[in-house]
């Protein structure tokens, strides 16, 4: 699983490469695809850390650090235990509460 998500995200990368063309469908985007990748990375192993995060998605450690603070607060996730032996628990929300 962890595997297909680093295939999907180094898959972004490589069609990011060419900005001239990527650069109409990039514009306006508001990174809710690194988020959801964040996301999907938590539910596969729910013990990453920040820094470990932050090097699957090709990010500074700050950045993901700031996703993370945003997500708490928005309820979407949950910080369990100490910093060292601790796991993220993703809340799934309910397309039917979002509308």
């Amino acid at each position: 699983m962890i595997c297909e998500t680093l295939r999907q995200i180094a898959k972004t990368q490589n069609e990011r490469q060419d900005v001239g063309t990527n650069v109409g469908t990039n514009v306006g985007t508001n990174g809710e695809p690194k988020e959801e990748k964040l996301l999907q990375l938590l539910r596969q192993k729910q013990t990453l850390s920040a820094r470990k995060l932050a090097a699957l998605l090709n990010l500074t450690q700050r950045q993901v650090e700031r996703m993370l603070a945003k997500l708490k607060r928005e309820g979407r996730l949950i910080r369990h235990g100490a910093s060292k032996n601790g796991y993220w628990e993703v809340v799934e929300q309910d397309k039917s509460q979002l509308f």
